[in-house]
């Protein structure tokens, strides 16, 4: 709704309180990161963080994995991350290339 400029309203309003909330929390963690709450709070979240990854791929993984093209870009991937601990930041890059030059759709 109202071309370009609505866009950029829509993303602003999507992302900028997550952006205003990961700013604050990563200033105040820099100081409370050795505190044994802190971590534990931490050592809590990070199953939960895995579950609700692993329910979007699951939730994903139907529109993805079809063809030959998406089903080696998934197994690429996992043995890059996990056999060559590859950074994910690295992989998610390598699958964008992958899709712009055509290997996958």
């Amino acid at each position: 709704m109202h071309g370009a400029l609505g866009a950029v309203v829509a993303a602003l309003a999507l992302f900028a309180p997550a952006l205003v909330l990961m700013a604050i929390l990563s200033h105040f963690y820099s100081r409370l990161k050795d505190l044994h709450q802190v971590q534990n709070l931490l050592a809590g979240l990070a199953p939960t963080v895995v579950g609700l990854i692993l329910g979007a791929a699951v939730l994903l993984a139907p529109g993805a994995l079809h063809g030959l093209g998406g089903w080696a870009l998934f197994i690429g991937s996992l043995v890059l991350l996990l056999r060559f601990r590859r950074h994910p930041a690295f992989v998610l890059g390598l699958g964008a290339l992958a899709g712009v030059v055509g290997w996958v759709r």
